[in-house]
């Protein structure tokens, strides 16, 4: 049968394969953790640029929205001066002609035209109110309904100033014309 010298060779060989067949299932071994490593860091990189590009349109998507509320809300209040410039002109040409026809010597109380002119003074100075830009801010386009805002209450203060004023004249005239005529 075998001599031991023929079973040691067999065993070396043998040996030398199970080494061989270990280095096999080591590089093996390796090469699995590395290809595993290499799709967890392509996972996490696809992820992680995934999270990013959502981050980044949430941000343009936020921006697009807050512009389109300031411009809609600027918008909103430039659409209601023509109705306040409108009820400005409309006292100032009244008080204009009341104080046209006035004299002093038409009125009980001359104080009366004084006011009057004074408020047809502040009323002609009243200030436009703002355009809203397309091409603003979104910042610029709230600041820009605030002052629109801030224009039209003084336009309304103004022309309520003058319907005071005229009727405060027209008044101090029917009391001089009341007591001319005791």
């Amino acid at each position: 049968m075998f001599d031991e010298k023929q079973l040691v060779e067999a065993k070396e060989d043998d040996d030398s394969l199970d080494e061989a067949e270990v280095d096999a299932e080591d590089h093996q071994q390796k090469h699995a953790w590395k290809t595993i490593i290499a799709v967890i860091a392509v996972v996490l990189l696809v992820v992680a640029v995934s999270c990013g590009f959502i981050v980044w349109n949430n941000a343009r998507i936020y921006r697009d929205d807050m512009f389109r509320t300031a411009y809609n809300t600027c918008q909103n209040q430039a659409d209601k001066v023509p109705a306040s410039e409108e009820e400005l002109s409309a006292a100032l040409k009244k008080a204009r002609h009341t104080a046209d026809t006035l004299s002093a010597t038409d009125v009980a109380d001359p104080n009366t035209l004084s006011d009057l002119q004074d408020a047809i003074s502040s009323g002609a100075s009243v200030k436009r109110a703002p355009s809203c830009n397309v091409d603003a801010s979104a910042e610029t386009l709230i600041e820009t309904a605030r002052l629109i805002d801030t224009s039209m209450d003084n336009a309304h203060n103004a022309a309520n100033a003058l319907q005071y004023s005229t009727k405060a004249a027209l008044a101090s005239q029917k009391e001089l014309d009341l007591l001319h005529n005791k």
